[in-house]
């Protein structure tokens, strides 16, 4: 059988649901990224599809990152980014839609904090720099 790309998406999130074992309203789902990119300042519609399975308990606390590279869920409990923007980038981004207490520790540059039960941890990736398309930054979003 020969899909276009619009059966394989939509094959893809019922495949997806089955296999989670809850059932998963496509033209919701559809309305859901939609909103999502249109609540969300210019730009950020791309990276709401680097995004992909952006938990509800995440939403709860942030939207995605609007310069990611990439997202996915590593497990039910933890939602990994990657972006290209350094991590005090990042961090000023995320102190200025989650308002929290937030700690930095000054020898990695990284920071975190707890909202609501999640918490977001925001670090530099290590290794060589790469170029200006390279991730230099992960965040990582847990359900505790």
């Amino acid at each position: 059988m020969k899909l276009g790309m619009q059966g394989l998406v939509v094959s893809t999130v019922l495949t997806l649901g089955a296999c989670s074992g809850k059932t998963t309203d496509v033209s919701s789902t559809a309305a859901d990224a939609a909103n999502v990119a249109a609540a969300s300042p210019a730009g950020t519609a791309a990276s709401a599809e680097n995004a992909m399975h952006y938990p509800d308990w995440a939403k709860a606390v942030a939207p995605p990152y609007p310069n990611a590279t990439i997202g996915f869920m590593v497990n039910t409990r933890l939602y990994q980014f990657q972006s290209t923007d350094d991590p005090a980038t990042v961090g000023d981004w995320y102190k200025s839609h989650v308002n929290a207490s937030w700690e930095k520790d000054a020898t990695s540059d990284s920071r975190s904090t707890v909202v609501n039960g999640v918490q977001i941890a925001i670090s530099k990736i290590s290794g060589p720099p790469g170029d200006a398309a390279s991730a230099k930054t992960v965040i990582a979003l847990t359900l505790r």
